[in-house]
């Protein structure tokens, strides 16, 4: 079977995350040669909306309803209200002069459909742009999103320590950069979180998060999973022995200064 960050959130506090990851094969076929010691090996291309159903990941492949976080059929950029979560999809970029994104940076994002569909999937998360050249840009969402103790609206902790990684499909259009990074922010390196300082101070400061590149992206559809243990902070910021997976905030997916991007993702689960 064939498978493939300083954010102003409209509502959300300024945050930024430069991104490392490793996902685990999770299509079937030979693996991709490994990119770093820190990234894992990518499946096979996964299906496009043209495939024949057996090609299609089966029901008991499928994510639980309570792993789900978003299959985006729904059409709008909230995620639904399962297991304790309640988030939004947002983009962000830096303040380069010129630069453009869609959806449109700072606002809330909604999926797009897919023309022909990928199996039984019609819509996913789709952002392209360009021109950020200081920090970058991204795509994100929040996981729990409330009124935290000081009064103040904005990300609070999750609690995923449950589940063992995060896995979704993704591509990239013909002319996208291949450089993505995934990430998960958490109590260390947000500043809510109280532990780190949000500041440019060395070892200290706060959105080191856990991550790592995406290997394998191209513009077939590949299926992703990502192990919380396999991923690695960049070390400019506070330093923590791993992603506190019980206090998690958000899920990023980040772009490099200067590139070019067209970024597709879809049916993001925890596992």
């Amino acid at each position: 079977m064939n498978f493939l960050d300083i954010v102003p959130h409209p509502l959300l506090p300024a945050r930024w995350l430069c991104l490392a990851l490793t996902f685990a094969t999770a299509c079937s076929g030979s693996p991709a040669d490994n990119a770093s010691t820190s990234e894992a090996q990518a499946g096979k291309l996964c299906p496009s909306g043209s495939a024949a159903q057996d090609e299609c990941p089966s029901e008991a492949e499928r994510p639980s309803a309570s792993a789900l976080i978003d299959d985006l059929e729904d059409g709008n950029g909230s995620i639904p209200m399962t297991d304790g979560r309640n988030g939004s999809w947002w983009t962000a970029g830096d303040d380069t002069a010129g630069a453009t994104m869609v959806p449109i940076a700072d606002q809330i994002a909604t999926p797009e459909t897919i023309e022909g569909g990928r199996c039984d999937s019609k819509r996913a998360m789709h952002v392209t742009g360009q021109g950020y050249l200081d920090w970058g840009s991204l795509l994100g969402m929040d996981l729990l999103y409330g009124t935290r103790t000081d009064g103040t609206s904005g990300d609070l902790p999750y609690d995923a320590s449950a589940y063992t990684g995060v896995e979704f499909w993704a591509r990239i259009g013909d002319t996208s950069t291949d450089r993505v990074r995934f990430a998960v922010s958490d109590v260390n390196n947000e500043p809510y979180g109280g532990v780190c300082t949000d500041n440019d101070e060395v070892n200290v400061q706060c959105y080191d998060a856990f991550s790592s590149y995406l290997v394998g992206l191209g513009p077939d559809w590949r299926h992703y999973r990502i192990a919380f243990a396999s991923l690695t902070q960049r070390h400019f910021g506070f330093p923590a022995s791993a992603a506190a997976t019980n206090a998690l905030f958000t899920v990023q997916f980040n772009f490099e200064p200067g590139a070019i991007f067209d970024f597709w993702v879809d049916d993001v689960a925890f596992y």
